[in-house]
């Protein structure tokens, strides 16, 4: 099962990996992006590309 890590003291909340992510892992909540769908990453690992401070690890 794929483990995704947000570092939400690095992340901007800048939405990429909402748009990147096929699967909804990601979510927003308030003013801030969560990890909320772990079980359906796919480990395409679009959200890492994407994330332009570098705070998601995908781990398979």
């Amino acid at each position: 099962m794929p483990y995704v890590t947000l570092n939400l003291d690095t992340c901007t909340a800048c939405q990429n990996c909402l748009k990147a992510c096929p699967m909804g892992v990601f979510a927003e909540q308030g003013d801030v992006i969560a990890v909320v769908e772990p079980n359906q990453c796919i480990i395409c690992r679009a959200c890492e590309a994407t994330c332009p401070s570098g705070s998601i690890v995908v781990e398979d």
